[in-house]
This record gives C-alpha cells, structure tokens and sequence, in this order.
C-alpha cells in the first residue's frame, strides 16, 4: 500500500496523520509462514489468511513490508498469489520437496532477500519487479542446495545477486527487464536458457562470475555459466579462477553481441565449447582487461 503524495505532502493539514499511518503499517509488517489450510477450486492461495501463521499463531493474508516463509519438509508446495499490488522484503525456503509460486506480480523491496537453506527446486513463476538490489542465496555445503528456476518474469528498476557458501544452482528461463547490474557468484552452476534473461540490454546491465581459490581443487570447476543457444545484447564481465568459466552446450548456437572483458590478469579463462557448438562474438572480447 501506498500513500498518495498529494495527501502526504509537508503542507498539507493531513501530514501527521499520514506519518502515523505509514508507521502503523511498518510496524504491522512481519514474518508470514505459509500454511495451506483452505483450498479455492482445489488451488491454496495466498490472499487467505487461513493459508498463513505468524509466530505458530493466526494472521492476516501477506501485506506490505512482509517476509514470506515456505517450508516444504513435509510435501511440496504449490501456492497462487492472488493478491494485488503487494510489496514484499522477501522470502525465506526450506525443505526438500518442490517449492512452486505463481499467480500475481509481486514487487520486491529495496534490498529484498531471498534466502533458501534447502534443498528443494524452488519454480519462482510468478511475475517480479525489483525496487533495488535483491540477493538471491542459497546455503548448504558446497555442491547442493537448491535451485532456483526463475521462470516468470523480472523487471524493475533494480538488479540481481546471488550468494552463498558455493552452494545452488541457477537457472534463468524468462526473458527479463530489469535495469539493475546482475552479479552471479557462488553457485554451483548458473544457466542461461532465454537471450533476456539478465535483464535490459539498453541499461549498465552485465553479467559476471566471480570465483574464488580458496580451498577449491584446481580441477573442480566453480560456478560455471552455461549458455544454452542464447542471442545476448548486453555486455558481461568474468572473474575466473578456475578452468570452464563459461560453457557451451553441444548443438547450439551462441550470439554475443555484447563486450566481453575479463577481470583478474594471470588467472585463468577457459571457454568450453562442446560437441558441434557455434560461438559468434560481435562485440570487443577482451580477456586481459583489468
């Protein structure tokens, strides 16, 4: 919910009251774990408050400011976002079963988080618009966790990061608007199946793989970023450590119009071009940049 300017403005005569409003429902925001109880047409969604609880107690249906809480230990979760016009802070996942959202858009936050110490697939196919940078993770030890499967789309004025422990796998499925920069680092692995998956082309918009040596086999490869016969507009920039920073699958054909550079002089870059693979560079590669 938001409050209109006109009536919130310094001069007008209902500004106090607007401050106490915008208080009361900072302070009525919290942390909603989903529930299913009642069903609509066999479908449990969101804009019920019989599906959530607060604390182990009853609560309301999710509103703005929330953290929503989905764990899938006991059976997987398919749940609809029929609310309109929610601002959530972000989500929390745990649980092996499949996790599955969709229905409605829903806006991130500033800074909003999305954080899963699970191994579940966990489909994001519900719409998003990002107000800032928004931290996608996953925890566990090094080589599982979850993954994430974005496949509605995501605009915004914000942009993407991921994080955790080398842990979680990454798939981009939606062609995507977004204007924020995207920063992908300590997956296992992050696939790219849709040209616009990392958002607006026209923005300072790229793509990066950051990995780090410590503690890592010299032959393991750590976050690879694989491309999966994509055409990409906008330029992207790696950080490798290891061998196979970028893949590409046998039978496919790859168009990189975008600049490529690459970070970290003396450490090595390898692109993987499997089997019968095409590769067309159509901007500036550069694989010594600083």
């Amino acid at each position: 919910m938001k409050l209109k300017e006109k009536a919130c403005s310094r001069g007008s005569k209902s500004f106090p009251f607007c401050i106490v409003v915008a208080m009361a429902l900072f302070a009525a925001a919290g942390t909603k774990t989903w529930n299913p109880t009642v069903a609509d047409g066999g479908v449990y969604k969101w804009n019920n408050a019989a599906n959530w609880l607060e604390g182990g107690a009853a609560t309301t249906a999710p509103a703005t400011g929330d953290i929503l809480e989905f764990d899938s230990s006991s059976a997987a979760i398919e749940a609809v976002n029929d609310c309109t016009g929610l601002e959530i802070a972000g989500m929390t996942f745990t649980g092996a079963n499949a996790i599955t959202l969709s229905g409605n858009k829903i806006n991130v936050a500033a800074d909003g988080v999305f954080s899963a110490d699970s191994t579940a697939t966990i489909t994001l196919a519900l719409p998003m618009d990002l107000n800032g940078m928004t931290t996608f993770s996953s925890t566990g030890a090094r080589g599982s966790g979850a993954t994430y499967e974005f496949t509605g789309a995501i605009g915004g004025a914000g942009g993407i990061a991921t994080g955790g422990e080398w842990s979680g796998t990454y798939n981009f499925r939606a062609a995507n608007t977004y204007e924020g920069r995207t920063y992908l680092t300590n997956g296992i692995a992050f696939h790219v199946y849709d040209g616009g998956a990392f958002g607006s082309a026209s923005s300072d918009t790229y793509y990066s793989i950051r990995r780090y040596p410590t503690a890592i086999s010299s032959n393991d490869p750590i976050a690879p970023l694989y491309f999966h016969g994509v055409t990409i507009d906008e330029p992207f920039k790696v950080w490798g450590y290891q061998s196979k920073s970028l893949i590409f699958p046998a039978n496919t054909t790859n168009i990189l119009n975008g600049d490529i550079y690459s970070s970290d002089v003396g450490n090595v870059e390898r692109w993987f071009l499997e089997n019968k693979t095409r590769v067309v560079c159509n901007g500036v590669v550069d694989l010594t940049s600083t």
